[in-house]
């Protein structure tokens, strides 16, 4: 299907954007009489910023990487009441000096049009993910919960925050006492190092609120999450950030069905070669596990190759009707990856 685009500029729309939104972009390309990046800004305005991306998209919204990750790594959307938290683009910024988004077009925008630092917005996304997939595996996880771990997400965004602005201002900072003809001067903690200091203590309570010696289990189902939020939460587009919608894709339920098929095969597969190993004892140890299966297994051998091709199989099902359990099971102890079909 043809990408619409705007009419006076060319410019490419999104595939999010309806065709109300389409008009208010062009009006806005009319009044600052050059293309627009169009995205959504915080206070509900098209963004005025002129685009640099393919996607028609400005430096801040058009996609950008940070992480060093391959592509399409780390996107989420950020939670409206706490991505207020982060921090606006601007020279107050301790590292505009040195960031690649600093520029003279941000600074003559308002502030409230102003985007979200990306380096912060990435590292709350990051941050957030990690803390769910603790929240997770609490064993009387309910909603509050989820507030703190939002919470200690925007606490590391400070503590981040506090630490580069401690390369601009340093430890400490004089204060000079005055009495008479009599001065002195001495020093103590610079104010960035005292928020550092209890930024990062905070960070630690937070912590602590949802660690817990017991641990449940992940599903199935909070892997895959897992897996989607970690692929998907380091882009700040709206095409990738569309790609979080946690309502259960079509065919995930049929391909858990498959992945709990092919776990029992794979059962069987390892207990044939443990039969296999204890029978071969230290007589055949430079043999390999197919090897060893033939020689010591006697008839479970074709049972084994039986067993293999069924999880084989039943894997294939799986990650046609849900691709994103590969990820997900490749790091599960008990399933094969080597009875994983190959990409496509």
């Amino acid at each position: 299907m043809e990408q619409r685009r705007t009419k006076q500029f060319n410019t490419p729309c999104a595939a999010s954007w309806d065709d109300a939104w389409i008009a208010r972009v062009e009006e806005c390309e009319s009044q600052c009489g050059h293309a627009v990046c169009g995205a959504r800004t915080l206070d509900g305005t098209p963004c005025t910023l002129p685009p640099n991306h393919a996607n028609g998209r400005c430096r801040f919204h058009g996609g950008f990487d940070t992480t060093g990750a391959q592509p399409g790594n780390r996107n989420a959307v950020i939670h409206g009441l706490y991505s207020r938290g982060l921090q606006r683009c601007g020279s107050h910024c301790a590292q505009w000096a040195q960031c690649p988004y600093a520029g003279d077009d941000v600074e003559q925008l308002p502030l409230r049009n102003r985007p979200a630092c990306p380096y912060e917005a990435t590292q709350y996304q990051m941050a957030f993910t990690d803390l769910e997939h603790r929240l997770h595996r609490l064993p009387c996880a309910d909603h509050v919960h989820r507030h703190i771990a939002h919470q200690a997400a925007l606490l590391q965004v400070m503590v981040a925050r506090a630490a580069a602005a401690l390369t601009r201002a340093g430890l400490t900072e004089a204060v000079t006492a005055h009495s008479g003809d009599y001065t002195m001067e001495s020093p103590k903690p610079s104010a960035a190092l005292t928020a550092f200091l209890r930024l990062s203590s905070e960070y630690r309570r937070y912590l602590a609120l949802l660690d817990s010696d017991d641990r449940v289990a992940l599903s199935f189902d909070q892997q895959c999450d897992d897996t989607r939020r970690r692929t998907h939460d380091a882009e700040l587009t709206p095409e990738a950030q569309a790609q979080l919608d946690r309502t259960p894709p079509h065919g995930k339920g049929d391909a858990e069905q498959y992945v709990a098929l092919a776990q029992r095969e794979v059962g069987h597969v390892r207990y044939i070669e443990q039969t296999a190993r204890e029978k071969a004892n230290r007589r055949a140890k430079d043999l390999s596990i197919a090897e060893l299966v033939e020689r010591f297994a006697g008839h479970d051998c074709r049972s084994y190759d039986t067993h293999r091709a069924a999880a084989a199989a039943h894997y294939a099902k799986a990650f046609t009707l849900y691709p994103a359990s590969r990820e997900t099971l490749a790091n599960d102890p008990n399933h094969d990856p080597a009875l994983f079909p190959n990409p496509p």
